[in-house]
């Protein structure tokens, strides 16, 4: 799996190991926290395209959660399948 910005985004290693550079488990407060807490280390990273500002993060939040979680859904689902074949 990769992104614009990572070329490793995430792997399987022997339907065992699940590695992941990013964060389908997030949540609204755990978003909204690392706005507060990571204020300076965004506006630090402010000019690379790499890096969303707070205001994008939050923007339309609950419906692009939704999807993210179904995204989780289907990627942990996927992977259990592994385990139970492993």
């Amino acid at each position: 799996m990769n992104s614009r910005w990572c070329a490793n985004q995430g792997f399987v290693l022997n339907n065992l190991h699940l590695g992941l550079q990013c964060h389908v488990e997030m949540t609204a407060d755990m978003i909204l926290s690392w706005c507060t807490e990571g204020a300076d280390e965004l506006a630090e990273a402010s000019a690379s395209p790499a890096v969303q500002p707070a205001h994008a993060m939050q923007q339309d939040l609950q419906p692009r959660l939704n999807a993210l979680h179904g995204i989780a859904d289907r990627l942990y689902g996927r992977w259990i399948k592994g385990l139970k074949s492993a």
